[in-house]
């Protein structure tokens, strides 16, 4: 995907984010959403709001997996995987033992936050990468897909 410009969004202006990016993927048999940025910058806050756009009836159950690595979430028929690879740093030997037990191909979707942490993506027919940063303030964000 090719670099675009940052675009200034508030932290409430996620959701839009989320239907843009729930659109770019609908046509897709597998996907690969890779979110980075800094902690607070609403990664998992836009991970509830995408799954939502894609039909989760419960967003309260999209809930950080920093300390389980991995959630799974079904909607209608798909399985998608939530991971949080944060936690990892440099320990390679804890990623593999985590990554070789999934069986990711079973997954329609995976939203890992924390990407440049682990460097693992499943095999997917569409990757989108998105970064998410502070402005000026808490309360406002920047974007871009690249």
């Amino acid at each position: 995907m090719a670099n675009a410009a940052a675009k200034s969004i508030g932290l409430n202006q996620l959701d839009h984010v989320a239907k843009s990016l729930a659109e770019r993927v609908a046509g897709a048999a597998s996907f690969t959403l890779l979110l980075m940025g800094e902690v607070g910058t609403g990664k998992t806050t836009l991970t509830k709001s995408f799954f939502t756009q894609l039909g989760l009836k419960d967003p309260s159950q999209v809930q950080s997996p920093t300390f389980t690595y991995i959630n799974e979430y079904r909607v209608g028929s798909d399985l998608y995987a939530h991971c949080d690879f944060y936690r990892f740093g440099a320990n390679f030997k804890q990623l593999d033992e985590v990554i070789t037990s999934v069986d990711w191909p079973t997954y329609r979707g995976v939203v890992i936050e924390w990407p440049e942490s682990a460097p693992f993506a499943p095999k997917s027919e569409l990757t989108v990468r998105l970064k998410l940063a502070y402005e000026d303030t808490l309360a406002t964000r920047s974007y871009s897909f690249f």
